[in-house]
């Protein structure tokens, strides 16, 4: 379309229980336009919406989106939130974007006083297991053949015990 999302970054904050979305969009025609985006995971939607008057040309546009209690994603607990992100006009939808996003945190610091530094995923302590994952396969090189080929891969490197492929 004309008037459109033409990209969308979220950064996730579980300290603060929200998901800010960085929106860039593209207009045609200035005027007022109305900006959904739309969270939903495990029964629970989250949603926030703003009508802003755009000018033509390429813009930006932010929003952060409450999640209390956030579902959080681990290797053990992949949660994952369905977003859409929607563009409309006058009542009428312009564009609509779907992605997915995590709410998840990496940082490194102190866990419970110690004076030592630790790798933290989600404020916790995690000790990172991982290989290098070049799928090399003979049939294409570094192409997997099907979705069953690679999900097999993965579930082979959790039985090694590894959480984390590069």
């Amino acid at each position: 379309p004309e008037s459109a999302v033409l990209s969308s970054h979220v950064y996730p904050d579980i300290d603060k229980g929200e998901a800010q979305f960085k929106i860039r969009l593209t207009i045609a025609k200035s005027g007022p336009y109305n900006v959904t985006v739309n969270a939903k995971h495990g029964g629970l939607e989250h949603v926030i919406s703003k009508t802003n008057d755009f000018a033509v040309g390429e813009q930006s546009a932010e929003f952060i989106l409450p999640i209390p209690n956030p579902a959080l994603w681990s290797p053990d607990e992949p949660n994952l939130y369905d977003a859409t992100i929607e563009l409309a006009q006058n009542d009428k939808t312009m564009d609509t974007v779907h992605t997915y996003f995590g709410m998840r945190k990496m940082s490194r610091g102190p866990y419970m006083g110690s004076e030592h530094e630790y790798i933290l995923l989600n404020n916790k302590p995690i000790y990172l297991r991982g290989a290098l994952h070049q799928s090399f396969n003979p049939d294409g090189i570094h192409t997997h053949p099907d979705d069953a080929y690679i999900k097999r891969d993965y579930e082979k490197a959790k039985a090694l015990g590894l959480n984390m492929l590069r």
